[in-house]
């Protein structure tokens, strides 16, 4: 049997492993909340106050949403693309901290390609977004498009 001072011994190393457990733990959830933006944000690529027509590999598309967006009432954001080759889209949006998986496959309807989503307000009180193309080109090529926006 251990006497006092071996037991104290034991009691705190186990004590010690529980805190390092939990710490890592914490920290592992904190960094996966706060994965960042796909990018670092850019003022040229944010298109709150303004329509912003985009220079891609195959194309260009004019990305526009209705504003003021406001959280947890419904908007629009479009996308025109200059040629008709587009085969297939995909919309993306989340912010700095992981809101949950928000993903469209807007179809056109006269050459627009448009979604309306419906997002949360932060509980940190962040207020921008990132919004992310990915395009399929009738050619069978890829790419992608980030842009950022605000929702306040």
């Amino acid at each position: 049997m251990a006497c006092g001072t071996e037991r104290f011994i034991l009691i705190f190393a186990m004590i010690k492993k529980i805190i390092i457990f939990a710490a890592v733990i914490f920290f592992n959830v904190h960094i996966q909340a706060h994965a960042g933006f796909p990018e670092p944000y850019s003022a040229e690529k944010d298109i709150t106050d303004r329509d912003i027509t985009f220079a891609l590999k195959e194309n260009s598309v004019t990305v526009s949403y209705s504003r003021p967006a406001v959280p947890m009432k419904p908007f629009d954001i479009s996308f025109k693309f200059r040629v008709d080759n587009v085969k297939s889209l995909s919309y993306s949006t989340n912010m700095k901290m992981n809101m949950g998986r928000y993903i469209f496959s807007p179809k056109p309807a006269d050459g627009i390609y448009s979604v309306t989503p419906v997002l949360p307000k932060c509980g940190s009180g962040s207020s921008l977004w990132y919004g992310k193309l990915d395009i399929t080109y009738n050619s069978g090529a890829t790419e992608s498009l980030v842009f950022f926006y605000n929702v306040k």
